[in-house]
C-alpha cells in the first residue's frame, strides 16, 4: 500500500517536473531563435556568409518546432496518453520533426 502511494507520488513529480522543463526550454528557445533570426539577418556582417544563413534557416526551424514540442508534452500530461506509444506514424513524425 505505501509504495504504491510512493509510485504514484514519483509519477506525480515527474510529470510535473516534464511540464516545468519543457516551459523553460519552451521559452529559452522562443528568445533565443528570435535573437539568432534578427541577428543574422539584420546584421551587415552577416547578410553574404553561407554559415549565417544555415544558422538563420536553422533557427526558424527551431522556432517553428518549439511550439510543436509543448504542445506535443502538454498532451500528454492533459491526457496521460503517448500518442507514440500506440502509433507508429506519430512516432516517427515526432522523431522526424525532432531531426
Amino acid at each position: 500500500m505505501a509504495s504504491t502511494l510512493v509510485a504514484l507520488k514519483i509519477l506525480q513529480i515527474a510529470s510535473q517536473y516534464s511540464i516545468y522543463t519543457n516551459c523553460i526550454t519552451f521559452t529559452s528557445g522562443i528568445i533565443g531563435n528570435t535573437i539568432n533570426i534578427l541577428v543574422f539577418t539584420h546584421l551587415k556582417l552577416f547578410r553574404n556568409n553561407r554559415c549565417a544563413f544555415y544558422l538563420t534557416i536553422e533557427s526558424i526551424f527551431g522556432f517553428l518546432y518549439q511550439p510543436f514540442s509543448i504542445t506535443i508534452t502538454i498532451l500528454i500530461s492533459l491526457y496521460g496518453n503517448d500518442l507514440t506509444e500506440n502509433s507508429l506514424i506519430w512516432c516517427r513524425l515526432k522523431f522526424f520533426f525532432g531531426q
